[in-house]
């Protein structure tokens, strides 16, 4: 079939200098979607389902004023087509919202992802990024530290929201994180720890001293966190106590300082959430 399918002729036309917000699903093998897309210069938010990894980049080419993108990544297809290492396009959209939803947990994917992600941001402005992924088999994708100081190096100062899914940080990746954007609000990803908030913070606490390789250190100097939500893989440590995520636990990470305005925390199925009155109230 030459052209657009029928249900789309003449809508990108009609609507071209006004549409700001779209969900659209394609197909490799349909019409040249890109061409669609390059008649909506005036999208802010954008949602892409089935369209492949390496014509997104054309694709932001076009929406200049895009600020929000919620699209697919396929996995090793991908990694096979020129990604990274290419000169980002001069015209590109600073974009203010990543989603990118992916299944490709394969031994290739999660390596080229990085870079993809990289790619398609390259203008200063980020504010919030969603990886919604699933694993295939029992390993958690661990994210390389090197994305983290990349990604910092552009967005350190804007980027307020960090939610990977079941990807894997470190305790000292999440360490790292937490000084690289000085603005963080929200952190969500899975670890691997001995414990919450160390086994010698009992004594330490006065001091505001926590143990090493412990949850509270490694969030030590996020100062603006307000969500943490966190999937743990523990580490045997004999103290199965350590394990259990009390309201005592969730006291000791938001009340960490003075100033802290960690105001949620999950670890696994367990959440506590606390009200601003009450807050207030703790803090007098």
């Amino acid at each position: 079939m030459d052209g657009p399918p029928r249900v789309l002729q003449g809508w990108s036309e009609s609507l071209g200098n006004t549409l700001t917000h779209l969900e659209l699903g394609v197909s490799s093998h349909s019409y040249p979607f890109c061409d669609l897309l390059s008649q909506l210069p005036e999208l802010r938010d954008l949602r892409l389902k089935g369209a492949p990894a390496h014509t997104i980049p054309t694709i932001l080419s076009h929406l200049v004023h895009l600020r929000s993108l919620d699209t697919e990544y396929p996995g090793s297809y991908a990694s096979r087509r020129p990604g990274a290492g290419n000169a980002p396009l001069p015209n590109f959209p600073t974009l203010r919202q990543l989603i990118v939803r992916t299944s490709a947990m394969d031994r290739f994917g999660p390596q080229a992802l990085w870079g993809w992600i990289r790619s398609i941001i390259p203008k200063p402005g980020l504010e919030s990024l969603d990886l919604r992924a699933f694993t295939i088999d029992s390993d958690h994708t661990k994210v390389p530290r090197i994305f983290i100081l990349e990604l910092a190096r552009i967005h350190g100062p804007t980027l307020k929201h960090f939610s990977i899914g079941e990807a894997q940080l470190m305790l000292g990746d999440i360490a790292c994180l937490c000084t690289k954007f000085p603005n963080l609000e929200t952190l969500a990803c899975a670890t691997a720890s001995l414990d919450i908030v160390g086994v010698l913070f009992v004594t330490l606490i006065e001091s505001h001293a926590p143990a090493q390789g412990s949850i509270l250190e490694s969030i030590a100097g996020a100062k603006n966190l307000r969500t943490l939500s966190l999937q743990v893989q523990w580490i045997p440590s004999g103290r199965e106590d350590a394990r259990q995520f009390t309201l005592q636990h969730a006291r000791d990470l938001m009340l960490r300082t003075r100033d802290s305005r960690l105001r949620e925390i999950s670890i696994g199925p367990t959440v506590y959430r606390v009200s601003e009155p009450l807050r207030n109230q703790e803090a007098h």
